[in-house]
């Protein structure tokens, strides 16, 4: 199947943190860029005009796209769209998300917020006013399928599955973020591990229910690795595991709140 590719004009957003993902050798990861080295982005269309949808949540829907930088390089990306239009602000909160979990170590994407002008196509639809959106690394492409295999809700089959979780998930914590075992998504390939994928859940959880405290970042992280092994036995060595490696990860405040609240 042949896809044609529609340009957009894009501008970036008010915060200078926001970041992006360059073209990818065949050897090495993506590594992160400036939102001043993209020049423009483009959706994916199929011959009919309409545009290449690879999915979606309750917050919007992702296209299949690229993105062109000024050294001439490009990357394939995905474009998630917002059903609910953001504000300034809130794209900010994502921003300030992306960049708190980057900084934290936490083994995210490479992303960024992007804001498209009024008039951009995607497929056979327009844009009425300038909308943010999200770009975000690509797994996967459109005719081979993608890597991920959708949300884990916590059921992790590897005990590997589990402990990246776990590690992740205190990262997340550390981070500044309720650690929810649902903004995981497992590669296809289960030796590859986890992706910590879903922003989504992490703003909006903060947006209605303010910034956690260590307390409550440590209890959220508890109930996420209380999830993720609850088939084990109480006793079970790896269920002790999967505790030794979170205290290991924390931070030193949340650490001690942990230490507090882990079953003995």
């Amino acid at each position: 199947m042949r896809f044609r590719l529609y340009r957009s004009p894009l501008f970036t957003g008010p915060f200078p943190h926001s970041t992006y993902m360059q073209k990818e050798a065949p050897s090495e990861r993506p590594s992160w860029k400036a939102p001043e080295d993209v020049e423009i982005v483009t959706f994916s269309a199929r011959d009919d005009g309409t545009a290449v949808r690879l999915g979606g949540n309750d917050y919007g829907r992702v296209f299949a796209g690229r993105m062109r930088f000024r050294d001439g390089s490009m990357s394939r990306v995905a474009i998630k769209t917002f059903l609910s239009p953001l504000s300034d602000g809130e794209a900010g909160d994502y921003g300030r998300a992306i960049e708190e979990l980057k900084s934290a170590g936490v083994r995210i994407p490479k992303m960024g917020m992007v804001k498209l002008r009024t008039g951009t196509k995607i497929g056979t639809e327009e844009l009425a006013h300038d909308e943010w959106a999200q770009i975000s690394q690509l797994f996967g492409s459109v005719a081979k399928g993608s890597k991920i295999q959708g949300k884990s809700q916590g059921t992790l089959l590897s005990p590997k599955g589990r402990l990246e979780a776990v590690e992740e998930l205190t990262k997340v914590a550390n981070a500044g973020h309720y650690p929810v075992v649902d903004i995981f998504e497992p590669l296809a390939d289960e030796s590859k591990g986890i992706i910590p994928l879903d922003i989504d859940t992490l703003v909006n959880m903060e947006r209605t229910m303010g910034r956690p405290t260590y307390t409550q970042l440590a209890d959220s992280l508890l109930v996420s690795i209380e999830t993720i092994s609850s088939h084990l036995h109480a006793q079970s060595p790896e269920r002790k595991a999967l505790y030794d490696a979170s205290l290991a990860a924390a931070s030193p405040q949340i650490r001690e709140a942990l230490k507090r609240i882990i079953p003995q």
